[in-house]
């Protein structure tokens, strides 16, 4: 997709929003509506080509659209440093020792 120039719809089939449901049925997970309406004219190329290199007819998509996520994303230097610090509360410590600020 990418080589063609429709990289908006290469970057939306990334690997890990492709999964197996069976033996045969490949579902992808769309974050919205529009990606699906955007996505639909390309489906069957794209199923072609994963048929050949398959080799394998039988092989069928189906679309979902997936749960919005519903964590809070970090913008600012804070709220990611706030993020990190919940992962790994050391962090805390290292910025302590090293004096570092965090508003830049």
């Amino acid at each position: 997709m990418q080589e063609q120039g429709k990289k908006q719809i290469a970057v939306m089939l990334r690997p890990d929003v492709i999964s197996l449901n069976n033996e045969t049925e490949i579902l992808i997970d769309i974050e919205n509506r529009a990606q699906i309406d955007g996505f639909e004219p390309m489906k069957q190329d794209f199923l072609d080509f994963v048929r050949k290199g398959l080799n394998n007819q039988n092989i069928t998509m189906r679309m979902q659209e997936k749960a919005a996520d519903p964590t809070k994303r970090a913008y600012s230097p804070p709220e990611k440093f706030e993020t990190m610090m919940k992962k790994n509360p050391a962090l805390l410590n290292l910025k302590n020792r090293l004096d570092m600020e965090l508003d830049y």
